[in-house]
Formats: structure tokens, sequence, C-alpha cells
């Protein structure tokens, strides 16, 4: 499993590229456990310490759990490392999205709107006629729709760079009984007669 961790930086949004730069960490790691159940629980208590959340969980019968984990950038190694302790882990992986240019394009535009909001609001209120009126309410109407995306967009940029999404995956040990023991040993034998190295 690919897990993709990226570090996000303290700084806040807005800064220029030269001052920070601004990413979005992304991790994974996948982790054969003794019994998935309680390892969900300690995965859960171990995610809330960190002050992070449970954003969603999939439990297959008690055989393997999906866990899409939120925690603050700065800690993410952390919980790696804590979420590790949890059995033996089979997979790893982290990446980084740098986002800098995305979020100062998206805040120069949220001012931008602002600013053509403001102007709006003031022909409005010196609106001599009911036509300036319903024209100059018309595009306030959508120049606001557009500002309301964008800064959706922006919050959810930052949650991003805020908290890191890790992936959990939970896989319950296979216990091989006498046969599946015979079987394994004699497919390593078999191996060996073709594959020296």
């Amino acid at each position: 499993m690919v897990v993709s961790t990226a570090t996000a930086v303290s700084a806040p949004l807005g800064r220029t590229q030269q001052q920070t730069r601004i990413t979005i960490t992304r991790a994974s790691l996948e982790v054969e456990v003794e019994e998935v159940p309680p390892a969900i629980e300690q995965a859960t208590r171990l995610t809330r310490a960190l002050e992070g959340y449970v954003e969603n969980s999939t439990t297959r019968e008690d055989k393997n759990a999906y866990l899409r984990l939120r925690v603050p950038s700065a800690r993410l190694n952390e919980a790696l490392d804590s979420l590790s302790r949890l059995g033996k882990v089979t997979g790893r992986s982290l990446s980084e999205e740098d986002v800098t240019a995305q979020s100062i394009d998206l805040e120069a535009r949220v001012a931008s709107f602002r600013a053509a909001r403001d102007k709006l609001r003031e022909l409005l209120d010196r609106a001599v006629s009911v036509a300036d009126a319903v024209a100059a309410q018309g595009e306030l109407a959508r120049v606001q729709g557009e500002l309301d995306s964008l800064e959706a967009q922006l919050r959810a940029m930052q949650g991003s760079v805020a908290l890191s999404e890790l992936t959990l995956t939970l896989n319950r040990r296979i216990v091989l009984g006498p046969l599946g023991l015979v079987a394994s040993g004699l497919a390593k034998i078999v191996g060996k007669l073709f594959v020296w190295r």
C-alpha cells in the first residue's frame, strides 16, 4: 500500500512563495495485527491523543479494516511511529504536494471578489432607479456566489494543510494450520529448486 504524507508548514496561507512553501502531506500505513477490533480501538485512541480524528472507517468481518485519519501535520511522523507499534508494518509511504501557487492564487481571487462585492454594495446603496438597483443586485448575487465558492476552496485547502490525511489499513495475521504449514514448507522447497537467490 502506498502511503502519502506531506509536511505542512505552520505559517498561515497568504505568504509569498519566497517566504514559505505551503504543502499538503498525505501518508498511508499498512499493519498486520493479531486482532482487528482492538487495533481499531487503539488506533482511534492514538489519533485522538494526537488531537486528530477518524474521518472514515470500514471493517470487513474482523479480517481487515480501512481507516482514514486526520492528524495535525506537525505530528504526522509521530502518528506514523505510534501506529506502527500496533503490529507488523507491511507497507508505509509518504507524499508531499506543494500548493503554494494555488493558495496564493486563491487568496488573490478571494480578495478581488471581496473588493468587487463591496463596490457593488456601494452602487446598490446609491442606485437612483429600479433598473439600476435590479442590475446591481443581480451582479452582486453572482459575485457573492463566486466569492462563497472561492472561500470554501480556500478553507478546504487550509484544512488539508493543517491536518494531514493518514490512511491506515489493518490486516489480521493469518495463522496457518498443520496442513497449511506443510504446504507452505513444500512451496518453499519447490521454490528453491527453481530460484537460488
